[in-house]
C-alpha cells in the first residue's frame, strides 16, 4: 500500500512536468511563428505604386480643350514636286491660345500620301494664316510661308518661311525668317529681300545659308539714304549716301530692288 501511494505520487509529478514542457514548447513555436510573420510584413512593407506621367494636352484657363476659329489650307498641285508633294496647314484656337500646325507629305508610286514632317508653333490671335505657295529660291520648286505673328507696325507682315529641299524631299524651316518682315523673292538679284517699315524704311537683301537668312546688303532711308554691303566675313562698308527730303514720302517709303541705287 505504501509502495502504491509513492508510485501514484511519482506518476502525478511526471505528468505535470510533461504537461508543462508541452505547453512551453507550444508557446515558443507560436511566438516564433508570430515573430517570423511580423518580420515578413516589415520586410515587404507597403507595395510601391508606379508613378505614371500624366497625359499633357493643351487647355485653356478654364479647362476647355475644344478647338475654335479653325482655318485649314491644303495644296498638292504647286508645292515642291507638283502632284508628288502636299502641304496642309491648320490654324486653330484652344481657349485664349492659338496655334499653327503644318504637315508635309510625299506621294508613293501607288498614289498613297505619307506624312514626312509635322510642325507646330504658337501663333498670334490677331492675324489669319494667309498661306502662300511660291518659289523663294529660284529652283523652280515652290516653297511655303504663312503669316505667323503680328508686327509692331501694321505695314510689317511677319511670316515663317519653309524652303522645299528636293535632295531630301522635305521642307527646311528658315529659323530667323520672322526677323525680316515683308519677304519677297528678288528676281533681279536672285535673292530674298525684306522691306522693314519703322519711322523710315530699310530694304534688306538676304541669302539662304543652311536654315537661316544671311544679310549681305541694305538700303536704309531717313535723313539720308544709306546703301551698305556686307562681305562674307561680316565686314560692312558704305556704298553710297544721299540726302533726302524727310517730307517726301516717295523717297522715304521706297522698296529698292538693288542695293546700290543710282545717286
Amino acid at each position: 500500500m505504501k509502495h502504491t501511494s509513492i508510485g501514484l505520487i511519482i506518476f502525478a509529478v511526471t505528468f505535470c512536468i510533461a504537461l508543462f514542457a508541452v505547453r512551453s514548447l507550444s508557446a515558443s513555436v507560436l511566438s516564433l511563428s508570430y515573430s517570423h510573420a511580423n518580420y515578413a510584413v516589415n520586410f515587404l512593407g507597403t507595395p510601391e505604386i508606379p508613378m505614371v506621367e500624366p497625359t499633357k494636352e493643351t487647355e485653356s484657363d478654364n479647362g476647355n480643350t475644344e478647338e475654335t476659329r479653325i482655318e485649314f489650307f491644303t495644296d498638292d498641285k504647286r508645292i515642291g514636286r507638283r502632284g508628288k508633294n502636299k502641304i496642309e496647314i491648320r490654324c486653330y484656337s484652344v481657349g485664349p491660345e492659338r496655334f499653327a500646325e503644318i504637315k508635309f507629305y510625299t506621294r508613293s508610286e501607288y498614289g498613297a500620301w505619307f506624312e514626312l514632317q509635322s510642325f507646330k508653333f504658337d501663333k498670334d490671335g490677331v492675324t489669319d494664316c494667309n498661306p502662300i505657295v511660291e518659289d523663294f529660291n529660284n529652283d523652280g520648286l515652290n516653297d511655303f510661308t504663312y503669316e505667323s505673328a503680328v508686327a509692331g507696325r501694321l505695314a510689317n507682315e511677319v511670316r515663317k518661311l519653309f524652303i522645299y529641299d528636293q535632295s531630301q524631299d522635305e521642307l527646311k524651316y528658315i529659323k530667323n525668317s520672322e526677323e525680316y518682315p515683308n519677304l519677297a523673292y528678288n528676281k533681279k538679284l536672285r535673292c530674298i529681300d525684306s522691306f522693314m517699315v519703322y519711322g523710315a524704311t530699310s530694304t534688306v537683301f538676304l541669302r539662304i545659308e543652311g536654315d537661316i537668312l544671311k544679310e549681305f546688303a541694305s538700303v536704309s532711308t531717313g535723313e539720308e539714304r544709306v546703301a551698305t554691303f556686307t562681305d562674307k566675313f561680316g565686314n560692312e562698308r558704305v556704298l553710297s549716301r544721299k540726302k533726302l527730303d524727310p517730307n517726301n514720302f516717295d523717297q522715304i517709303y521706297t522698296r529698292f530692288t538693288e542695293y546700290n541705287p543710282p545717286r
